[in-house]
């Protein structure tokens, strides 16, 4: 499985861990996320104000956010608690590490939150080798034992992030996201769980 470097590549960690959370303000803000529904970036501006008179850490302290290296910037700037978020280096939802991934869906069951937001792919682009049926091959029993399991929690599933052209220059796959986040999407759909949009995060 691919090392999760990206970060690096990518644009604005700050803007990223805002936008990781704008889906758990909209449902805990009063906008009530509905199943299979997509958002994008722009629904954010409903949320700035109440993301500036409450500690996230607060809001969110029912709540777990699972994924990989990319997720764990979550409480490394202290954005989050780390009891709300559980997340490894090269996590993701095809074959390789599988104990990481177990681990993750083990701490979800244990721990019943309200609101689970799933942040896997971008080391799945590289485990498939470009393969998007591949990857929602192995993302779909994921989100369906997750729902069987925790028929109370609101499930939102989050699209991979666009890497910057130094990145799929270094590897071509990664030309691939797009693809893959557009089959994620249908996956979301078919599953009736909220797919978040982050495309527009780092143009």
């Amino acid at each position: 499985m691919v090392s999760a470097r990206l970060p690096s590549a990518l644009h604005g960690v700050a803007g990223l861990l805002v936008h990781l959370l704008t889906p758990l303000f909209l449902l805990i803000g009063g906008v009530e996320a509905q199943p299979g529904k997509e958002y994008r970036q722009q629904d954010q501006h409903q949320t700035e104000q109440d993301a500036e008179e409450q500690p996230a850490s607060e809001k969110f302290a029912d709540c777990l956010v699972l994924g990989d290296s990319i997720t764990q910037g979550l409480y490394e700037y202290g954005v989050l608690d780390q009891a709300n978020v559980q997340a490894d280096r090269g996590a993701g939802v095809s074959a390789g590490d599988n104990e990481k991934l177990a681990d993750h869906i083990a701490r979800a069951k244990e721990m019943k939150p309200s609101v689970l937001f799933l942040s896997y792919g971008m080391n799945d682009v590289g485990a498939q080798n470009g393969d998007a049926d591949g990857f929602i091959k192995a993302y779909r029993p994921v989100i369906r034992d997750l729902k069987k399991s925790l028929p109370d929690t609101k499930i939102y599933v989050n699209s991979i992030l666009p890497t910057a052209q130094i990145a799929i220059d270094q590897n071509s796959v990664y030309a691939k996201i797009p693809e893959f986040n557009q089959k994620l999407k249908k996956l979301c759909e078919k599953e009736k769980v909220t797919f978040i949009d982050n495309t527009e995060l780092v143009k």
